[in-house]
């Protein structure tokens, strides 16, 4: 995703602090956003100076809102997030950036079972080797067009290892 799409992203996040539940997928009223968005500002400063390392929970949350939106739209895997499982992405996105801030500030915040969430998005529409494989390359081409250095290949190598736990361990 190049950082005009990003900017995109966040400046839709920017202008309102409540996203359409629509997006979430609940009924239509106001959801809170996580957090504060980043500023504008300081994300043309990071798409400016791309490459850096992943240094801190903003960091994080660039590549994840990224990431995301690069999903939501795959024609592989995106519909497991719209018709299979209709995701509540903010709620998701607190869950992931929770989980890749433990990944690499070891903040001890992260409490969940990937594999059983995955087994049960299993038990619902059958995942394939290709899934995660796809999930896996989106999510290392948004972290190598932001971000490079120890604590981007840091999660680089654990999205890895994640994709295959996940495919041996759920793939039939």
């Amino acid at each position: 995703m190049g950082g005009a799409s990003i900017l995109l992203v966040i400046a839709k996040i920017q202008k309102k602090r409540y996203v359409s539940t629509e997006s979430v997928g609940l009924a239509d009223r106001p959801v809170r956003t996580a957090g504060a968005a980043p500023s504008l500002d300081r994300l043309k400063t990071k798409v400016s100076t791309m490459h850096q390392d992943v240094s801190n929970n903003e960091d994080i949350r660039v590549i994840l809102l990224a990431f995301h939106q690069r999903i939501k739209t795959d024609p592989l895997i995106g519909f497991f997030f719209s018709d299979v499982i209709h995701l509540n992405w903010d709620y998701h996105l607190q869950r992931m950036h929770l989980f890749w801030e433990n990944v690499i500030f070891q903040t001890g915040e992260y409490e969940g079972s990937p594999i059983k969430t995955h087994r049960y998005v299993n038990e619902l529409h059958a995942t394939r080797s290709e899934h995660f494989q796809r999930w896996l390359l989106l999510f290392e081409e948004c972290i190598n067009g932001l971000y490079a250095g120890p604590n981007a290949d840091k999660m680089k190598q654990h999205a890895r290892s994640i994709a295959d736990i996940m495919m041996r361990n759920i793939v039939k």
